[in-house]
């Protein structure tokens, strides 16, 4: 993984975080969601892709909020 400087870092995740609440909002509008984690794992995972440009979980990563320190447990999480 590229280790970002950290302004950029939190640069981009402030504008990926109002993203994904702007997506989790218009998903939970038009669902029938059974689990409310599985809504917000989908709005990540679309998050990561318009940020990255890229069908690759590796890439979402600096898009991402985890906890996941290791690049195991970051593709665990999906």
């Amino acid at each position: 993984m590229v280790k970002l400087p950290d302004l950029y870092q939190s640069c981009i995740m402030s504008n990926s975080t109002q993203l994904y609440s702007q997506v989790l909002g218009y998903l939970r509008q038009y669902s029938n969601y059974c689990d409310l984690r599985h809504l917000k794992t989908l709005a990540w995972m679309i998050n990561g892709l318009i940020y990255s440009g890229q069908l690759s979980l590796s890439a979402w990563e600096p898009y991402v909020q985890s906890n996941a320190e290791q690049a195991q447990s970051f593709e665990r999480r999906w």
